[in-house]
């Protein structure tokens, strides 16, 4: 039975990936997408689904939302994922449908599935804390929510404790990790495990499938980027590893914990506080994935993408 999933998202380039990997798993079904600002503006990002389902000729494209922009715009990020978000692919957008309010976009669609639905978040948790904030049974209404997001016991990556996501919205990030909900965070911890190279790039290339085709429009800039960023070879595809921990969940290992996100710190705004002590009194609140095996995701990667 398909698992029908919300995918939240700001795409960016490994938000695209993200995307692919869930149109290309046949164990989801997607009943809705909602942008959310952070790597670009939420319109922009809107534009940019929209792009990827016309890429790839999906026929039947499920509801979209729009959201509103992240509490925090941080230079860099469309330097990061070129001017379009989307390594300055261009890509050509002749379908754009009138977006939904991304908050009343999920609420409405729990409401229509109780208990079925996990929502899979790759972008600053804007959109579902506003969802919150007009429903707070949506945290008790869906079966779970995975997040990519966060840095434990790493450092961030866009301050020297924060990551991205969280960053650009921590009151946001707070209380959807508050709420109740069911949740998997997956940190940099894990996903600056898995890096896609060069080599990679070229297995799924040789497949000539549209999402190959649309990988090799987009990848060099992140391998470009990250070179001069990172100083590696290749790039990391953080919210692809979300998809996979829904559809995968034998790929990773998880830790229960108890974290919470800094709101207000003058150097540490948006630092995901995890509680690690052994004796602590504390009660998790989510699963945190600590281990992936990433050749194995790699793997799956690649025999899906090459698939689409």
């Amino acid at each position: 039975m398909k698992k029908k999933v919300i995918i939240d998202c700001d795409p960016g380039i490994d938000d695209a990936v993200a995307l692919l990997l869930a149109l290309g798993s046949a164990e989801l079904e997607i009943v809705a997408i909602t942008a959310a600002g952070g790597n670009i503006a939420p319109e922009v990002g809107f534009k940019n689904i929209c792009r990827i389902l016309e890429h790839l000729q999906h026929k039947k494209w499920p509801p979209l939302g729009q959201g509103l922009p992240a509490a925090a715009q941080i230079p860099g990020a469309q330097e990061i994922h070129g001017s379009d978000g989307l390594g300055n692919s261009h890509l050509p957008l002749t379908k754009t449908p009138a977006p939904r309010s991304a908050p009343e976009l999920i609420i409405k669609t729990i409401e229509r599935n109780p208990g079925q639905i996990s929502i899979i978040a790759t972008a600053p948790l804007t959109n579902i804390a506003g969802a919150l904030r007009l429903k707070a049974s949506v945290a008790e209404e869906i079966e779970d929510l995975v997040i990519m997001g966060g840095a434990i016991e790493v450092a961030g990556n866009v301050s020297p404790r924060a990551e991205f996501n969280i960053f650009m919205n921590p009151q946001a990030a707070r209380e959807v990790f508050l709420s109740g909900a069911k949740i998997t965070l997956l940190p940099l911890d894990v996903t600056q495990k898995v890096i896609f190279t060069p080599e990679h790039l070229e297995r799924i290339r040789q497949s000539e499938g549209p999402a190959a085709a649309l990988l090799s429009r987009i990848i060099p800039h992140s391998f470009k980027t990250h070179a001069q960023f990172e100083g590696i070879r290749g790039c990391y595809l953080h919210d692809a590893l979300a998809v996979a921990a829904r559809v995968r969940p034998s790929l990773f290992k998880t830790r229960r914990l108890f974290v919470d996100v800094e709101t207000r710190g003058e150097l540490t705004r948006g630092m995901t506080v995890a509680d690690l002590r052994h004796r602590s009194r504390t009660q998790p609140n989510m699963d945190v994935v600590v281990e992936v095996d990433a050749e194995g995701f790699l793997e799956f990667l690649i025999q899906r993408l090459s698939l689409s």
